[in-house]
């Protein structure tokens, strides 16, 4: 601190500009994994090996595209992905294209998974 006083000219080191993006993409993809292990994964095994009840949650199958796509888009650009999809409370256009993309996913995604598990005998 007292080096910068007597010269303000030099900068000190600081973190990149994507330091909170970056992470803020693997902890969506972290909880993107964790949403396909629990509501995925596990009730189709659990139906394939045909126990007597499996726990099956629509919304955490039809929030996973959400998840992966945010998360891959902040993880592989940092903060030029804040940039292209916007500020949150006014997305651009790239930011509505991603979740309008994002929810047909999902709404295809939950309807296939529900139909498998139908086939399997499993009423959900």
């Amino acid at each position: 601190m007292e080096e910068r006083r007597l010269n303000p000219s030099k900068r000190t080191r600081s973190l990149p500009d994507d330091f909170a993006s970056r992470p803020f993409g693997l902890i969506l993809l972290a909880i993107g994994l964790l949403c396909l292990w629990l509501s995925t994964y596990v009730p189709i095994s659990g139906a394939q090996e045909q126990v007597a009840s499996i726990s099956y949650k629509a919304k955490w199958v039809f929030i996973q595209p959400f998840c992966f796509l945010l998360g891959l888009a902040y993880t592989l650009f940092g903060e030029s992905a804040s940039r292209v999809l916007g500020p949150t409370t006014r997305p651009s256009v790239w930011g509505w294209i991603l979740a309008i993309a994002a929810g047909v996913l999902g709404f295809f995604y939950e309807g296939f998974i529900s139909n498998y598990l139908n086939g399997l005998g499993y009423p959900v």
